[in-house]
């Protein structure tokens, strides 16, 4: 079988679980087993294209026939045109996410505001905040979460996307780690979802 027969015959196995976007997620796991983009998967992909791999991606598509998350699967995600490390011990960005990383950015732009202090709380990965620091060369980032686990995941991020010199990681429940007279251009947060009895007992 050729190698779009592959993923067709891959992606249904995860149409069949109610995966909505199931051939772009068989993409997306031919590209990491093959560690290709995805143009280059559909030029080359064939030729490198090994039994061992089709084992790798099997493994991979079975674990997501489970509904656990594909970039925890997989360990990375993209996220406004960049990639980034996820575990299991922070949330994987939405596309809301990135709708409102692209707000803050835009707002910023809008008021020329080229050297901004930001403040970004809950910031998990750190998408956000790195995604602020990476588009705007002058701004100076705080980012706090209350889980040290994250926060090493967002150092790690930082340190990848070579912005660690203008983003300071805290640890604090929300605004706990952050003095009175601090003050900040921007405040963006986007916290983990809460279910509508879990926001009535906070």
């Amino acid at each position: 079988m050729n190698l779009i027969g592959l993923i067709t015959e891959r992606a249904k196995i995860l149409t069949d679980v109610g995966i909505e976007s199931a051939h772009f997620e068989t993409e997306l796991i031919f590209c990491h087993v093959l560690e290709l983009d995805r143009l280059n998967l559909y030029m080359h992909g064939e030729k490198l294209l090994k039994d061992e791999h089709l084992k790798k991606i099997d493994q991979i598509i079975e674990r997501r026939t489970t509904r656990h998350p594909l970039q925890f699967i997989l360990g990375k995600t993209e996220f406004y045109g960049r990639r980034f490390e996820v575990t299991e011990d922070v949330m994987a960005p939405t596309p809301e996410t990135e709708l409102l990383c692209e707000n803050g950015i835009g707002w910023l732009k809008a008021t020329e505001q080229n050297e901004p202090k930001i403040l970004d709380v809950g910031t998990g990965s750190g998408v956000i905040a790195l995604s602020i620091a990476s588009e705007m060369p002058g701004a100076i980032v705080t980012a706090v979460d209350i889980s040290e686990e994250a926060l090493e995941v967002a150092r790690r991020n930082a340190k990848l996307l070579e912005v660690e010199n203008r983003v300071m990681f805290r640890t604090s429940d929300m605004l706990s780690a952050i003095k009175a007279d601090e003050k900040f251009d921007l405040i963006i947060s986007n916290p983990p979802y809460v279910t509508e009895a879990d926001y009535k007992t906070v």
